[in-house]
């Protein structure tokens, strides 16, 4: 019973989470509906091991090239699965061309395990039972081929395995960057939970590699042994399908938000920053503190003032040195200030004090006001008296 349970943990695992995104369309979010394809290729791909640590070693055999194309092709599926989230609203046909390691593997692998002779057969079954497939690499006849395109997958795993982590942390962070060009409020629409998913997925791929190189021999010899691979591996894809399952396709709104100001506003391309731009801009943020509406958001200038976020966006830059998000949140803290500098506001909590200023969290304002003035909102109101101003305020710290 228990070794039924920990040969078949990741792949019921797997197959719980394709079942259960599959069938919850309630969203509309292109990569949450891509999740339940990714589960599936890895419910194959843990299926596969389960003969292996029954024993039916030649059943797993002719699974190879099944287990091998599952395996090339969860890597790259995760990492279009991150593009979705961040990048594209639509999956894009050029993605196709990151599978095709994992097709031709599975060919290649189907020809020569299908064209085994008998004698053939019981090699290739010594090389799986004792892990010595390197033995056939320089041997001859359809036993050497079978090893040579098995051991080269492995090669190409890793470097899949590498690819993906690279450019998905590389792609994570470039949207956590961009978006406080547009949001005020960026802490809402981070992804960070992809970040930690995506460092849980690297240790995992680190993890696959080394129990690859070890060989999952070493633990069939014990269920407790087998416990180690199948608990951390069924974990970590138990976490990627309950992180999947919530995540929102956050680069919608980006998109929505510009096709909808582009068809309200119909912007004229020849706008510049201009005397005129400045005075709308300086009326907007400066006399109608625009910045103390909660969650504003780029476009929401862009209609104030009737330009466009190009412009808009590329004048804060070089006339604050600051992004969109930094700039809204430097005013909101003067604003803060303002009021905890008056005596007669001490009767009001922080969190009165954040949302008059705009702040959507208190955290949000603790960090903004922090990062301005060197020193928590509370310890602000403790230093008040010995200080009139933001440099004094410096000094008190």
């Amino acid at each position: 019973m228990i070794h039924t349970l920990v040969v078949s943990l990741p792949s019921l695992i797997t197959l719980f989470w394709a079942a259960t995104l599959t069938f919850d369309r309630q969203r509309d979010n292109r990569a949450r509906r891509f999740l339940p394809v990714f589960m599936f290729t890895a419910f194959l791909l843990y299926v596969c091991y389960i003969p292996f640590f029954n024993g039916q070693i030649q059943r797993f055999v002719y699974l190879l090239p099944l287990y091998t194309m599952a395996s090339l092709l969860v890597f790259p599926m995760y990492y279009h699965y991150i593009c979705l989230v961040t990048t594209y609203q639509r999956y894009q046909p050029r993605f196709l061309l990151h599978y095709l390691p994992a097709f031709l593997y599975f060919i290649a692998l189907g020809v020569g395990v299908l064209t085994l002779s008998g004698k053939d057969l019981v090699i290739i079954e010594q090389a799986v039972a004792k892990n010595h497939f390197a033995q056939l690499l320089f041997s001859s006849g359809r036993a050497s081929f079978v090893a040579i395109l098995f051991v080269s997958s492995r090669i190409v795993f890793a470097g899949l395995v590498i690819f993906t982590l690279v450019n998905n942390f590389r792609r994570i962070r470039v949207y956590n960057v961009s978006i406080r060009d547009f949001f005020s409020n960026p802490e809402a629409r981070n992804i960070n939970n992809l970040s930690f998913i995506l460092f849980a997925l690297s240790v995992t791929s680190i993890l696959s590699i080394v129990f690859n190189a070890i060989g999952f021999q070493f633990f069939s010899k014990s269920d407790w042994l087998l416990i180690i691979p199948s608990g951390i591996l069924s974990s970590m894809l138990y976490l990627i399908g309950f992180v999947g399952n919530r995540q929102e396709q956050v680069c919608l709104e980006v998109e929505c938000e510009e096709e909808k100001f582009m068809e309200e506003q119909k912007v004229d391309g020849v706008d510049i920053v201009d005397d005129s731009f400045i005075q709308r801009f300086d009326e907007c943020f400066f006399e109608k503190e625009l910045y103390l509406k909660k969650d504003l958001k780029i476009w929401d200038v862009c209609d104030a003032i009737e330009s466009n976020r190009t412009y808009i966006s590329n004048y804060i830059n070089r006339s604050f040195g600051l992004n969109f998000c930094s700039f809204v949140n430097q005013k909101r803290v003067e604003h803060a200030m303002k009021m905890l500098s008056i005596e007669e506001n001490d009767i009001y909590s922080l969190n009165y004090i954040a949302e008059e200023s705009g702040f959507s969290s208190m955290n949000s304002f603790y960090r903004a006001f922090a990062k301005e003035y060197g020193m928590s909102p509370g310890k602000f109101r403790q230093v008040r008296p010995l200080s009139a101003s933001k440099e004094a305020v410096g000094a008190a710290s």
